[in-house]
C-alpha cells in the first residue's frame, strides 16, 4: 500500500475507550459538530508543508461513506482543506456507487465489496492525490481506494487518517 499516516491514536466506545480529548473529539467530528470540524480543518491545514506540493497538480479526495452518504463531515473536511490549502478538491472524484455494510460495525474488511462499491473519476490522471478519512483500523478502505486510484493514473497516493484505531492500554500517549 502507498504512504499512510495518521495524526493520533483512536481509542472507540468498544475497546473501553473514547474517554481520551482526541477521541471524544473525532467521535464529535463525525457527529458534525462545528467546534469539533474547526479544530480537526486547522489541524490539517497545518498538517501539510505546503512547499513540498504542487498545489496544481495535488488533489484532496476522501473515502466515502460505508452508505454513499452525498455529504457527511469528512467531505465537508475534505473540500475545506483544498480551499484552504490550494490543492484541487477532489471531494467527487471517488464515489460509492451503492450502499455497503460499514466495516466498524460489521468488522468485516470484504475488499472486493468495496472495490465493486466505487467508481473513480478519471480526471485523476497524472495528479498526485492525497486520500483523507477520519479513522483507519485495519488500512483495508485506504488499501482498496489506493490501488483504484492509482489504476486509474494517479502519479501518487497519499493516505492521512484523523485517528488509527488502537486498544485503549495500547495507545501511544495519554491525552
Amino acid at each position: 500500500m502507498n504512504n499512510v499516516q495518521y495524526i493520533f491514536d483512536y481509542t472507540p466506545y468498544f475497546h473501553g475507550g473514547a474517554n481520551d480529548r482526541m477521541s471524544r473529539l473525532l467521535l464529535s467530528f463525525k457527529r458534525g459538530h462545528d467546534s469539533a470540524y474547526r479544530f480537526f480543518l486547522s489541524l490539517m491545514v497545518n498538517y501539510f508543508d505546503l512547499a513540498e506540493y504542487d498545489r496544481s497538480k495535488t488533489v484532496v479526495c476522501c473515502v466515502p461513506s460505508h452508505d454513499a452518504a452525498l455529504y457527511y463531515p469528512l467531505q465537508k473536511l475534505c473540500s475545506m482543506v483544498a480551499t484552504e490549502c490550494g490543492f484541487i478538491d477532489g471531494t467527487h472524484l471517488i464515489r460509492k456507487m451503492y450502499p455497503t455494510e460499514s466495516f466498524c460495525r460489521s468488522g468485516i474488511r470484504d475488499s472486493r465489496q468495496l472495490k465493486e462499491s466505487l467508481q473513480i473519476d478519471e480526471i485523476i490522471k497524472g495528479l498526485r492525490v492525497v486520500l483523507l478519512d477520519d479513522v483507519t483500523t485495519t488500512g483495508t478502505s485506504f488499501s482498496v481506494i489506493s490501488k483504484l486510484l492509482m489504476e486509474a493514473g494517479a502519479g501518487s497516493v497519499e493516505c492521512v487518517a484523523l485517528g488509527q484505531t488502537v486498544k485503549l492500554t495500547d495507545r501511544r500517549i495519554a491525552v
